[in-house]
C-alpha cells in the first residue's frame, strides 16, 4: 500500500469525528481478542452509535478510545500492522524533532527515525521544486483492512509538522493506492 502527502498551508478544525473510525479500532481491537464493548463503554461510545459508521461522536471521546486501545494492545499503530509499536515510541519521536533547526530537518530526523524503530512501512521524504513530499509504504497492510493504519499514518506526519511550526499546514495533495474511501468527505 502507497500513499502520498504533499504539504503547502491551513487545516479546518472538526470536534467531532465519524464513527467509520471508531468501526475500525473496533474491528482491531476484536481482532486481537479483547472486548471492544468495554472500551467502547470507557471511551463513552454507545456501541450501537459505534456501530453506525455515519454516525460522528465527540474528538475528545474517539481520542480516549484511541488512547485506551494502545494501550490494551501495547502498541501505538492500534494491532493494524506487524510488528506493534512499542508504547512511548511517539513521545520519543517528538522529542526528537523538536530540537530540530526546521521543519525540514524535523521531517528528515522523523523519517530516519521510524526506518529506525519499525519495519512496518518505509517512509520516504522528497522535495522538489519547493513542495515536500512524504511517500510511505506499508509491507504488510493486510491487518488494515479499513485503511486506518494507511489514513492515521498520513494524518499523523501532517499533524506533526503543523505542531512543529505552530500553525496549520494546507495539504497540495494527497493520494493512496486505493479507491477514495467512502469517507473521503472528511479530510476535505
Amino acid at each position: 500500500m502507497l500513499f502520498r502527502l504533499a504539504f503547502v498551508g491551513d487545516l479546518v478544525k472538526k470536534t467531532t469525528i465519524l464513527c467509520h473510525y471508531v468501526k475500525a479500532l473496533v474491528n482491531s481491537i476484536e481482532r486481537n481478542g479483547h472486548d471492544s464493548a468495554a472500551l467502547l463503554r470507557y471511551a463513552g461510545i454507545p456501541c450501537e452509535v459505534a456501530d453506525d459508521v455515519n454516525a460522528r461522536i465527540p474528538y475528545k471521546n474517539f481520542i480516549k478510545l484511541m488512547r485506551k486501545t494502545m494501550q490494551t494492545l501495547d502498541d501505538e499503530y492500534f494491532g493494524l500492522v506487524n510488528p506493534p509499536l512499542k508504547l512511548g515510541s511517539f513521545y520519543f519521536a517528538g522529542y526528537l524533532l523538536i530540537g530540530a533547526p526546521n521543519l525540514r530537518k524535523a521531517l528528515d530526523l522523523g523519517v530516519r527515525y521510524y526506518r529506525h524503530i519499525d519495519n512496518s512501512c518505509v517512509v520516504e521524504l522528497n522535495e522538489l521544486n519547493g513542495v515536500v513530499t512524504i511517500e510511505a509504504k506499508i509491507t504488510n497492510p493486510s491487518l488494515d483492512n479499513d485503511h486506518l493504519f494507511a489514513e492515521f499514518l498520513l494524518s499523523g506526519w501532517h499533524r506533526t509538522a503543523c505542531w512543529l511550526i505552530g500553525r496549520n499546514i494546507v495539504l497540495k495533495h494527497v493520494g493512496f493506492d486505493y479507491a477514495p474511501p467512502s469517507h473521503e468527505a472528511e479530510y476535505r
